[in-house]
């Protein structure tokens, strides 16, 4: 029998939901939601001011992400058929990644937007995905 697997994802947690058997995984992401403030101000007029750091962030958050859309691959890994739903980027970035691994790629069924959704909800919806 195929395993087939939707994946619910945003930056926060994903949830894995395997439709054959209804199992239902939630994996939170550990990227940090970085905040930089501006430099501290100069003592003098027009002096220098303390650089924030903001690139660094960005970069670490950058590096979070792919960690964490790369663990959510491996998870993936022993799938038949996978769709992949959510709001925003997140989904993409996962897509991404999947499209580059060898043993995934053909298995990629569908990229698709949607909100928030209750455990019972996203079961729901992978189970309607899968028998169109």
């Amino acid at each position: 029998m195929e395993k087939k697997v939707g994946i619910w994802i945003d930056r926060a947690k994903a949830h894995i939901i395997d439709e054959g058997n209804g199992t239902f995984e939630t994996i939170e992401s550990n990227v940090s939601e970085f905040n930089p403030s501006g430099g501290s101000p100069a003592n003098t007029p027009y002096g220098k001011q303390d650089a924030s750091g903001e690139k660094e962030l960005q970069n670490e958050k950058r590096e979070q992400m792919k960690k964490y859309v790369r663990e959510l691959a491996d998870k993936l890994a022993d799938s038949d058929r996978i769709v992949i739903f959510g709001p925003a980027e997140a989904k993409l970035e996962l897509a991404k990644e999947i499209e580059s691994s060898h043993e995934l790629k053909d298995k990629l069924q569908g990229v698709e937007t949607a909100d928030s959704m209750t455990d019972n909800q996203l079961r729901e919806w992978v189970r309607n995905y899968f028998n169109q």
